[in-house]
């Protein structure tokens, strides 16, 4: 059983294209691990973001349902599936929705329903919707995952909460979502541990592509906006979020990157990618958006 207070009900998150992807080819009776999925469950834990915005988010929603899977129900066939897509994603793999019609345990009333919401969202996706909010398609991914999985696992009440959220994202979304100009503007997001701000090896990648990415538009401004979970008080997230932008400004500063052309801003735990209760401490609200423009 999924409990919808791990994806939220925002809008917020292609998936790996169909059933097969780049480390093997899911068996013909349904889904199951792919190669090294045990191997894959235990690094994707360790998993902190990707190499662009939407890679990152999408990694860290593919996480969380590794983690459910796993840890939280014992499925450890679905386990393993989404963790290689989120290690595939934190790679910047291009990452599709599931193909439902791979899952065979489907009834054909959610096999027709789940493809064609799968059709909308890629369309989203492809026009512009990786790009012009990272967080948002990103979670609606995650909570289109979540509705094939309960359904495969004819889990109603909990495939219909699902359902609904995504629906409910998707058209938002689609309200929201323009395609964009194709030139300007570059997101990389950076993830810190718990109540820190010091940079980690993924972080410090993460740096060298945005600094490689300013480099080449000398003209660009890059925007810090530092952000926090809700684990601590507001006070202190906000100092903790300053912090945190600062921290990237210096790393882009060591990177060649003047200061002059850097704007810092923390907004502390007030817009968190993932809403939650006070004092849960969510992975995916621990970041630094970097915008080069």
């Amino acid at each position: 059983m999924r409990s919808l207070k791990l994806f939220g009900v925002v809008l917020v998150t292609g998936l790996l294209a169909g059933c097969s992807f780049f480390m093997g080819t899911r068996s013909p009776s349904g889904p199951g691990p792919f190669w090294y999925g045990p191997q894959a469950f235990e690094h994707v834990k360790g998993v902190r973001g990707g190499p662009d915005a939407f890679s990152g988010a999408l990694a860290m929603e593919y996480r969380s349902l590794a983690l459910e899977q796993g840890d939280g129900e014992k499925d450890w066939p679905n386990a393993y599936i989404f963790a290689q897509k989120g290690l595939a994603a934190a790679g910047g793999q291009a990452v599709l929705p599931e193909d439902p019609a791979a899952w065979p345990t489907l009834v054909p009333a959610d096999r027709a329903a789940l493809t064609d919401g799968r059709g909308r969202l890629i369309a989203v996706l492809d026009g512009g919707g990786r790009s012009s909010n990272p967080p948002m398609a990103a979670h609606a991914q995650g909570l289109y995952e979540c509705w094939l999985e309960e359904s495969s696992e004819h889990e109603n009440e909990d495939a219909a909460a699902c359902r609904g959220a995504f629906l409910a994202a998707l058209a938002t979304f689609q309200r929201t979502t323009v395609t964009p100009a194709p030139v300007t503007t570059q997101d990389f997001v950076v993830y810190f541990a718990w109540d820190r701000a010091d940079l980690d090896a993924a972080a410090q990648r993460v740096i060298d592509m945005a600094a490689a990415a300013a480099r080449s538009s000398t003209q660009a401004r890059i925007n810090l906006v530092g952000h926090a979970d809700l684990s601590g008080s507001p006070d202190y997230n906000l100092r903790l979020s300053l912090r945190r932008a600062d921290a990237v400004r210096q790393a882009l500063v060591a990177r060649g990157i003047t200061a002059d052309r850097t704007n810092v801003t923390g907004v502390g735990d007030s817009e968190p990618a993932v809403p939650t209760a006070r004092g849960v401490r969510e992975p995916r609200n621990r970041f630094v958006s970097v915008t080069i423009r």
